[in-house]
C-alpha cells in the first residue's frame, strides 16, 4: 500500500462535490451544487462493483479520516492519563520508601500499635491514598 498524506485526503474529500449516489447498477451520479440537478459521473461505463465503491467511498472515506483523528484524540488522551497515574504512583511509592527507611512503618515490639500510628505497609498506602485525595 502507498503511503498517503491525511491532511491531502482530506482536502481532497472537501473539495469533491458533496452528494454521490449509485442510479441503477453501472452509473454514478453526483448532485451539481450549481445546476440543482444529479449529473451522470460514470453512466454504464463501468463495472457495478467499481461504481459501487466510487460511490460510497465518497462519503466512507471522509467517515473513516473522522473516525481515525477522533481516535488518535482519544489515545493522546489516554496516553497523558496514563503518564498522570504513573507519575502520582512514582511519588506514593518514593513516599513508602520514604516512610519506611525513617522506620515509621516499624511498630515497637512490647506494643500492638506502632509509634506513628501506622500500623502495616497497606495501612500506610491507605493514608498515603487519603492524604492525596484531601490535596
Amino acid at each position: 500500500m502507498t503511503q498517503r498524506d491525511i491532511a491531502k485526503d482530506k482536502e481532497m474529500c472537501e473539495a469533491a462535490q458533496p452528494l454521490w449516489k449509485l442510479d441503477g447498477k453501472r452509473s454514478v451520479d453526483y448532485f451539481d451544487l450549481e445546476t440543482g440537478y444529479w449529473t451522470p459521473l460514470f453512466h454504464g461505463e463501468i463495472d457495478e462493483r467499481d461504481a459501487r465503491f466510487i460511490a460510497e467511498s465518497r462519503q466512507a472515506l471522509p467517515y473513516w479520516i473522522a473516525q481515525y483523528e477522533d481516535m488518535k484524540v482519544k489515545y493522546s488522551c489516554a496516553a497523558i492519563d496514563h503518564a498522570m497515574t504513573m507519575t502520582k504512583l512514582e511519588a506514593a511509592q518514593a513516599r513508602i520508601r520514604e516512610l519506611e527507611s525513617a522506620t515509621l512503618l516499624h511498630t515497637q515490639p512490647d506494643a500492638k500499635q506502632p509509634q506513628t500510628g501506622a500500623q502495616t505497609l497497606s495501612d500506610a498506602i491507605e493514608k498515603l491514598i487519603q492524604q492525596e485525595g484531601k490535596r
